[in-house]
């Protein structure tokens, strides 16, 4: 089955699982014999998408923010498995996109109905992906082509691993391009981020 990314649109809102600086210089080094195998450009960096929202008026973003910032604060890092790769046609980067697939935990999916309560609070318009059709999934390869949809991980490519260190909230821009914010780490013995500004840009 084909599947497609509806348009991304300004002031749309997306909330990123970002994994250690460690896993991340892994993960750029396991995704170089991907792109030898099928061809691509691997990622500038590396994300899960918790979640993607639209329609946040102006004046919720301050307690919004402040309220998803004191429920995130209960979380802990826990570690995702990679099970697989995805390709799909990606309408944002129009391309094809190589993506692992990542396991669907419980802690995964608390996270992600934590977030989604927060979000619906304020009047968000949520992903059209339910949370029973979620496959979460991090970008591996950009500009892939002449690869089915379901694939295997080659033999002797080890698989990844994804520990959920950080939140980060992601606005595109009229521009084109994405600002971030960090919103907080995932780690007991790490500084806690400062709360992400008010009114995101």
């Amino acid at each position: 089955m084909a599947h497609t990314l509806k348009p991304v649109l300004p002031g749309d809102a997306f909330f990123l699982l970002r994994p250690t600086p460690v896993e991340a210089r892994a993960m750029r080094i396991v995704a170089m014999p991907l792109s030898a195998e099928f061809g691509g450009v691997v990622a500038d960096e590396f994300h899960l998408t918790l979640q993607r929202a639209s329609g946040i008026a102006p004046q919720y973003w301050e307690p919004l923010l402040g309220e998803l910032h004191s429920v995130m604060q209960n979380c802990r890092p826990f570690k995702l498995e990679t099970v697989g790769l995805w390709r799909f046609f990606s309408q944002f980067r129009q391309n094809n996109a190589l993506f692992w697939t990542m396991r669907t935990t419980p802690a995964l999916l608390e996270m992600r109905q934590s977030l989604d309560t927060v979000l619906l609070k304020y009047g968000a318009t949520l992903s059209p992906w339910p949370l029973a059709e979620w496959k979460p999934h991090t970008l591996a390869l950009q500009n892939v082509q002449g690869i089915p949809s379901d694939l295997s991980l080659p033999p002797g490519i080890p698989r990844p691993s994804f520990t959920v260190h950080e939140l980060w909230l992601s606005v595109y821009q009229p521009w084109g391009g994405f600002v971030d914010h960090p919103i907080i780490i995932f780690d007991p013995d790490a500084q806690e981020m400062d709360p992400p500004p008010t009114t995101p840009s």
